[in-house]
């Protein structure tokens, strides 16, 4: 398989979510840069999914409303995507529950590297938009 295509891009992604079940942080992020790489080298979709994982990416629940033609693939990327931003982690993780709901090796993977992200490190506090207070959310205590 070459290296650079938008396939193993995704393979690589794969790899990298192995080296966060293993807590291989390096491993998982020099991966996770390869996936990077390939999927630049991509269709539209896929560069949009690059751009995404790119560590100082911003992104918000709204960007993971379309899901690709790939769920599997597509489950992989919000995986990766909630170990990268914590805040964001529950509602991403439920997106990938409902991605991969049938029993079979994906989701067995995929729902033990997220309990590996979720024992290496707890969710953050959501963020909150810029200028707002936790008093204006309701989160106060």
């Amino acid at each position: 398989m070459d290296p650079a295509s938008p396939r193993s891009g995704h393979a690589a992604l794969l790899v990298g979510l192995g080296w966060v079940l293993k807590g291989d942080r390096a491993q998982a992020d020099a991966w996770r840069e390869r996936a990077v790489q390939a999927l630049a080298a991509g269709s539209r979709e896929e560069r949009a999914v690059a751009e995404l994982l790119c560590p100082d990416a911003p992104i918000s629940l709204e960007m993971v409303d379309e899901v690709s033609d790939a769920p599997i693939a597509w489950a992989a990327v919000l995986v990766t995507l909630a170990d990268m931003h914590p805040d964001l982690r529950e509602a991403l993780f439920a997106e990938v529950r409902r991605l991969c709901p049938a029993p079979g090796f994906a989701r067995r993977f995929l729902t033990r590297v997220m309990a590996a992200i979720e024992a290496q490190a707890p969710a953050a506090a959501p963020r909150l938009p810029p200028g707002a207070r936790r008093s204006d959310t309701g989160l106060a205590r």
